[in-house]
């Protein structure tokens, strides 16, 4: 959730936990060994998302997916996302499906 992947530095700015550090780091390594290719141009991404409880926003879970997706090397930036379906659902983690506009594939 993003409640908990920034802090404010003592002297100005803010920057990336610690916890949210090695969550991203663990969560793309088995991404990253899938050997997706890189998709250069826009997308559409497909979100089935794990409901911790009812109080969960969805919106909170998106970035860090995203985030995720770019350390994988299977997006360049988040910027690339066009369009976008989320919903919880009944898989642990979240369920990622993404679609080059350019080829029409899913990775």
């Amino acid at each position: 959730s993003l409640n908990n992947i920034f802090f404010n530095k003592p002297h100005g700015g803010w920057d990336k936990t610690t916890a949210y550090k090695t969550w991203r780091y663990s969560a793309a390594w088995p991404i990253r060994q899938q050997r997706i290719p890189l998709i250069d141009g826009d997308v559409v991404v497909h979100l089935n998302i794990e409901r911790p409880n009812s109080l969960s926003d969805i919106d909170n879970r998106l970035k860090p997916i995203f985030d995720c997706m770019q350390m994988a090397g299977v997006i360049k930036n988040d910027r690339q996302v066009v369009e976008l379906h989320a919903k919880w659902g009944d898989v642990v983690g979240a369920k990622v499906v993404i679609y080059s506009l350019d080829t029409a594939e899913a990775a």
